[in-house]
């Protein structure tokens, strides 16, 4: 099973690291939703193949339980109910991918980013989360191994302000 790229990896250096910076350089002209998705493309890149199609479900699967979170704002044990709900999936993913000796420390990182995220739908108006913060919150690569775990509360400001979408 492929590892993460490293940071320190040729494949990272010479290619990913180049590619992102370019790249996010022509997409930003295009606005902010084309230099998120930019990003969140460039991500997808840091992780194996192999386990693109269980990221992707997992992706889904918290951005439904977040959004019936936010939608339950005003009945709180609806609300614990999809929190639990959410970190329980989240847990057992962990496990079942460790009993099966499949998961690289990426996906688990990408695990907790996940539950953090869950955690902070509480008290967010239905509407509140742009479409494209949650992808990039939960892939983006440069904080992917060296960490911390991103909250939204940390990033939710900073994505929201034009000027983080402009080359300076």
């Amino acid at each position: 099973i492929a590892a993460l790229m490293s940071f320190a990896s040729f494949g990272f250096l010479l290619a990913l690291l180049p590619a992102a910076l370019l790249g996010f350089r022509v997409a930003a002209a295009l606005g902010p939703a084309a230099a998120m998705t930019w990003l969140i493309l460039c991500s997808l890149a840091f992780y194996p193949t192999e386990h693109l199609p269980v990221l992707f479900l997992s992706l889904l699967a918290n951005a439904l339980i977040g959004h019936r979170i936010r939608s339950a704002e005003d009945r709180p044990r609806a609300q614990t109910l999809w929190l639990s709900l959410g970190i329980a999936a989240n847990l057992a993913g962990l496990a079942a991918g460790r009993s099966l000796g499949s998961v690289p420390p990426g996906l688990s990182f990408v695990a907790f980013t996940q539950i953090g995220w869950l955690l902070d739908q509480r008290g967010a108006p239905a509407g509140a989360r742009r479409f494209l913060h949650y992808p990039l919150l939960v892939l983006f690569f440069p904080h992917l191994i060296a960490g911390p775990i991103l909250r939204v509360r940390d990033v939710e400001a900073p994505f929201a302000d034009p000027a983080t979408w402009r080359v300076s």
